[in-house]
């Protein structure tokens, strides 16, 4: 399938570096690139893959997303595991891309400490439920909190119900948290649905900062 079959024209570019990374870097800067893309391996990582994946999203200042690909790809229902508001903003421009195309169902899904009350859990929905951004999406959207020392498997199984996850990552670590070891690279190399993994670039991490 051709970028011009989708409606959109393709631009081609040469860029002379060190290595195809430093390349990349310097064409996000360059091109005034609004994302960079990259093919998460899933469980088959490399380290040097990794290494080059995280340096990357340490110094660009776009957003960096790893999509990782298996069977099927639908987006009908998709699964935002967060485990702060925060992580919303990294992913809203995502989300809402997708829900733009066909009839979409949102799960909004707020991974709380072990040690949380119930009372906790019910005003986190309700700030959710009521907050502009979440209600602004385009479609139908479910909100819900929940107490777990395992946040990996609550969010596998979860994920059994959606055709997607959509999880940020990076933000509230600083730049020490990136794509591998964070815990959506836990989960990305232990489930079975195609998931966008996305990190704000430096200008969102600096606004984030700044609040």
């Amino acid at each position: 399938m051709s970028a011009n079959s989708l409606g959109y024209e393709l631009d081609c570019h040469c860029e002379i570096a060190q290595d195809m990374w430093s390349g990349v870097q310097q064409a996000t800067q360059a091109y005034n690139t609004q994302a960079v893309v990259v093919a998460h391996p899933g469980a088959q990582q490399g380290a040097q893959f990794c290494r080059s994946v995280d340096a990357l999203a340490r110094e660009a200042l776009c957003p960096v997303v790893a999509l990782r690909l298996t069977g099927e790809l639908h987006t009908e229902r998709i699964l935002v595991p967060i485990t702060d508001v925060d992580d919303f903003t990294v992913v809203y421009p995502m989300v809402r891309a997708l829900a733009t195309v066909m009839e979409h169902r949102i799960t909004v899904l707020h991974l709380m400490p072990p040690d949380t009350p119930h009372t906790q859990l019910d005003l986190s929905e309700d700030y959710l439920s009521g907050w502009q951004r979440c209600q602004d999406l385009p479609c139908e959207a479910h909100y819900t909190a929940v107490a777990t020392e395992s946040r990996v498997h609550h969010i596998l199984q979860a994920a059994h119900d959606h055709d997607i996850v959509v999880m940020a990552t990076g933000m509230r670590g600083g730049l020490r948290r990136l794509f591998f070891g964070s815990l959506a690279e836990d989960v990305a190399i232990r489930i079975n649905r195609p998931m966008i993994i996305m990190r704000g670039g430096m200008e969102s991490q600096t606004l984030h900062e700044s609040v």
